[in-house]
């Protein structure tokens, strides 16, 4: 299996990095739960404040991402 990381937690413990094609929606509705650094600037990559989103929109990111990453085969298609 190849290496796909969709999300980690950062050493802060307080971050989560996960893949999202759409970050930059995600940051247009909430840029203090939802944002990147520099380093993320090329990657499609979001950073997000577990202290402050919403469970339901921390499921679908975290759903999506796995989707994204995932192969046909695990997904059962």
């Amino acid at each position: 299996m190849g290496k796909k990381l969709f999300a980690r937690l950062k050493e802060d413990g307080k971050t989560l990095v996960i893949q999202s094609f759409d970050r930059d929606k995600w940051m247009e509705k909430d840029p203090n739960t939802f944002f990147i650094t520099d380093h993320y600037l090329n990657y499609d990559y979001v950073l997000v404040n577990l202290q402050t989103v919403a469970h339901e929109d921390l499921i679908k990111l975290l759903s999506t991402a796995w989707y994204n990453q995932s192969t046909t085969k695990i997904r059962g298609i």
